[in-house]
């Protein structure tokens, strides 16, 4: 699961020799909040520490929303698409 790559890159894990098929095994992102939450945390600290730069375009209301409803697969998304947005913009 490309995604959970993607959050994996993200959290520092290392995801170079893992097969795609195990990814979504041994990271389990999209379905579990115990692994989800600190990356929230760690995206919720990462804007309070960079306050210049073009991601303040970002919108956090989608991801604010999804978390006010309490949906795993909303949060999920909105983490991906924040992480997506930040590496296009950093790139």
């Amino acid at each position: 699961m490309k995604d959970n790559k993607l959050i994996a890159k993200f959290m520092g894990k290392s995801v170079d020799n893992i097969r795609p098929e195990m990814l979504r095994i041994i990271y389990k992102y999209h379905s579990s909040w115990n692994w989800l939450k600190p990356v929230v945390r760690k995206i919720t600290l990462w804007k309070m520490q960079n306050e210049e730069g073009d991601w303040k375009n970002y919108s956090f209301s989608d991801m604010e929303d999804a978390l006010s409803f309490c949906g795993i697969d909303s949060v999920y998304k909105e983490v991906v698409k924040f992480i997506k947005y930040i590496i296009k913009s950093e790139g």
